[in-house]
């Protein structure tokens, strides 16, 4: 896995981004699409150009819970650099609502607060 990155610090963000989404155990090949997401979550300007790949890959569909681990972590881990991990948080929600109509932390309180 560490001879597809040069160990720069821009790698190494993604490597790390590529773990949180993976839950820590990364594939030694990682799909397009999963290379494409987390290098939108470290850099979120290249959303609007990878917006439609990401979302209507077919792919998307097996890849919600990358996508939910990746808020877990960001709001976790907020107060450690807000402007860093805030915007983690907003691509993969952003995605996340694109690709699914609704967020499924959002959903799981809904139902709860139905069920009350």
């Amino acid at each position: 896995m560490t001879d597809m990155f040069n160990k720069g610090d821009a790698d190494l963000r993604i490597l790390r981004t590529l773990e949180v989404l993976y839950g820590d155990k990364v594939p030694k090949d990682v799909p397009e699409l999963v290379m494409r997401i987390a290098q939108v979550i470290e850099d979120p300007r290249l959303l609007p150009s990878h917006v439609e790949y990401i979302t209507q890959h077919e792919g998307i569909k097996d890849l919600r819970f990358h996508l939910v681990r990746m808020q877990l972590e960001s709001e976790l881990r907020v107060r450690e650099d807000v402007d860093r991990h805030s915007s983690r948080l907003w691509v993969s929600q952003t995605l996340e609502r694109i690709a699914f109509g609704e967020l499924l932390v959002e959903g799981i309180k809904r139902e709860e607060e139905e069920e009350e």
